[in-house]
């Protein structure tokens, strides 16, 4: 009987591998025998492995390559990491090369049918100015009577006849009667107007033009899509990295700890011996 439990004792005590090679559960069993019983004690604890890589240099690959980290520790989950790194980042390049096509693509269109009755094109606006574009048919003129004064378009279903009754209605107390020109109400409204308007160098009309006046603002859609896609796709990665970088410092926190105070589980039985 004795022969059989020590047997047993010296079984339960043989190493077995936990998470990969980075930890090994080791287990100490001690006999101790009384008048009419034996009592079996097994006590198991972690023991560290020479594998353990340094905290510093898993979590700083996880955070720059997803899942380098937890491949060094050899954790399998290292793989979805991966994965998502490779699918979110092959997005992100697609859609960003599909939105600056699309981009050159609504540029061009403007510039030769817009923008080209007004002079020679050069340069290009702002994507406030191809948006505002998307939504009126007209710029308007800057400057509505040439010489002299400044005259702001008048007409408000051009983008800068709309500016220019913004601009009254935020600085005149009357918008249908106009204040000196050398009053303040005058000259923060013109300065309101100078800063928004368009222009004549980027001025444009889509009239007579409807149907590139469409394409244009199907293709701009078209842009904005793919940019929306694009940053979609890089708030994944970053937060991919981020995830993956949590998971190793947590990871290897876990496995310092346990490898310094060590994890016990301690069993105790007794048989009797007759």
């Amino acid at each position: 009987m004795r022969s059989a439990i020590t047997f047993v004792a010296c079984c339960l005590t043989c190493g077995v591998v936990a998470e990969g090679q980075s930890a090994q559960r080791v287990g100490i069993g001690r006999l101790e025998q009384a008048a009419d019983s034996l009592a079996v004690t097994l006590t198991s604890r972690v023991a560290p492995s020479a594998a353990i890589k340094p905290s510093g240099w898993v979590v700083a690959s996880s955070l720059i390559v997803p899942g380098l980290g937890q491949a060094m520790l050899r954790q399998q989950r290292f793989v979805p990491y991966a994965a998502a790194e490779a699918f979110f980042l092959t997005r992100y390049v697609q859609h960003s090369r599909e939105a600056r096509r699309e981009r050159d693509r609504y540029r061009t269109l403007a510039a030769n049918v817009a923008r080209a009755p007004f002079g020679s094109v050069s340069g290009h606006g702002t994507f406030e100015y191809y948006e505002s574009m998307e939504h009126f048919l007209e710029s308007g003129a800057f400057d509505a009577l040439l010489g002299g004064e400044l005259d702001p378009e008048p007409d408000t279903t051009t983008f800068n006849g709309r500016m220019w009754l913004l601009a009254r209605k935020t600085f005149w107390q009357d918008v249908g009667v106009a204040p000196p020109r050398d009053s303040r109400e005058w000259r923060l409204a013109e300065n309101f107007y100078i800063s928004r308007a368009v222009k004549p160098e980027l001025r444009w009309s889509w009239r007579d033009a409807q149907l590139q006046y469409d394409e244009f603002r199907r293709t701009i859609r078209r842009s904005n899509e793919a940019y929306r896609d694009a940053l979609a796709s890089l708030s994944v990665i970053i937060a991919n990295h981020a995830l993956s970088g949590v998971d190793a410092l947590v990871s290897v926190r876990l496995r310092a700890r346990t490898a310094g105070e060590g994890r016990g589980l301690l069993i105790r039985g007794e048989i009797p011996v007759r």
